[in-house]
């Protein structure tokens, strides 16, 4: 007689894997997406410094509307190496950037695009006497939505960094 495994035996070892595996992929998708959050506040924050470096030597951030933007701070004077890449951005973008305009550059805006991988912005703009940041009509009311964890791993919103700077 020979000796293996019954079917019921198998049945029952597939069955305990797949719960243990269900319970271990939503897990897994919460570390890589808290991994991701974080990869974006640090790459922002560096890219911050670079902004802050920009404005001492020129006295006033990139403006935004005016190219290059972003690259002007690895060209001609390298305050970063290179442009970081949006963590969640599907097709490899760098973050969006939002300086003040052009009669007031003192204030900036960097956004990701959070983990639901959708901008919620139109175009970025931090306006004189509004501290916080607006979507692209100085009129609007509409204030951006912010990722927050506590509203599940894909919650809606952007993951931003804002200069200080409220005067």
């Amino acid at each position: 007689m020979k000796r293996g495994f019954t079917l019921i035996e198998l049945l029952i070892v597939v069955a305990i894997i797949s719960i243990l595996a269900s319970i271990a992929l939503p897990n897994f998708l919460q570390a890589q997406i808290r991994a991701k959050v974080s990869r974006a506040r640090s790459d922002m924050r560096t890219i911050g410094q670079a902004l802050e470096s920009y404005y001492v030597d020129n006295n006033r951030y990139p403006i935004s509307m005016a190219a290059p933007g972003l690259r002007s701070l690895t060209d001609p004077i390298e305050y970063l190496s290179t442009i970081p890449e949006d963590a969640f951005s599907a097709n490899g973008r760098s973050y969006r950037y939002g300086g003040a305009p052009p009669a007031r550059p003192h204030r900036w805006i960097l956004v990701s695009q959070g983990p639901d991988q959708q901008t919620h912005t139109r175009s970025l703009w931090l306006y004189p006497g509004i501290n916080s940041p607006h979507i692209n009509d100085p009129e609007d009311t509409f204030p951006l939505i912010i990722y927050d964890p506590t509203n599940g791993i894909v919650s809606k919103g952007d993951i931003i960094r804002a200069s200080d700077y409220s005067g």
